[in-house]
């Protein structure tokens, strides 16, 4: 389990423990109580998803080679899934994405908000929907998740792999853009029999990490390209 995730379980439970109907703060502080209420049960049945996801006892299984894993992310062509996000600030976010390589992603977010997030393959663009100014744009290629959505990188090539081991049941990748190496890493988090990818864990230059848990990944020969274009989902949000 990563630092932020960990570190998150810890922040999440002691707020809930605060905030529950019949605790202290709950009765004094809260304005609102319906709403909150509503947010307590959100939140406690994402933390039970997570706790799910994480400690579900997972069968012994070989660890997976370099040479697997090349075959089996280059042969995603598109994916869609279920995600909970750790966040480095220990907040959390759950959602749907979508993938189509080479370069593309999408995170619907639907908790606690309906953020966006959107790779075109070329620019990562990161939507916030309290403001009118339009998307951060930031370049793929200097961002750790250009490795996940390349459909054509080998993992048994020299300077892309940092560090592969495996515990008995998941084998976990650390990974660079070798066009980029000071860009920052990505950890990919792998079972076996079949392959299958768990998680990935991006961490900046500066260290802070991002942890997106996945279920119900389920591989796809397309993905509506529609859901990639940054500047409709841009002039959608303005209407």
């Amino acid at each position: 389990m990563s630092e932020n995730v960990r570190s998150w379980f810890l922040t999440t439970d002691k707020i809930l423990r605060r905030i529950s109907p019949g605790s202290h703060s709950f009765d004094q502080n809260c304005a609102d109580k319906q709403i909150l209420r509503v947010y307590v049960v959100i939140m406690k049945k994402i933390l039970m998803t997570i706790a799910l996801l994480l400690v579900a006892p997972l069968a012994s299984a070989e660890p997976v080679s370099l040479v697997e894993i090349t075959r089996y992310l280059n042969s995603m062509r598109a994916a869609q899934a279920n995600f909970v996000q750790a966040n480095p600030d220990n907040t959390l976010a759950q959602g749907v994405l979508y993938i189509s390589k080479p370069g593309k992603i999408r995170y619907e977010y639907t908790v606690p908000n309906d953020s966006l997030v959107i790779s075109d393959g070329r620019y990562l663009g990161i939507f916030d929907r309290k403001s009118n100014r339009g998307p951060q744009r930031y370049d793929l290629r200097r961002t750790p998740l250009d490795v996940l959505l390349s459909d054509s990188l080998d993992f048994t090539a020299a300077g892309v792999v940092r560090d592969i081991r495996s515990d008995g049941t998941q084998t976990r990748v650390v990974a660079i853009d070798p066009d980029n190496p000071k860009g920052g890493t990505i950890t990919m988090v792998f079972t076996s029999n079949p392959t299958e990818l768990r998680q990935w864990i991006v961490a900046d230059p500066r260290g802070r990490q991002t942890t997106v848990i996945l279920s119900d990944l389920e591989a796809r020969s397309s993905v509506s390209a529609s859901l990639f274009d940054i500047s409709a989902a841009a002039a959608a949000m303005k209407r």
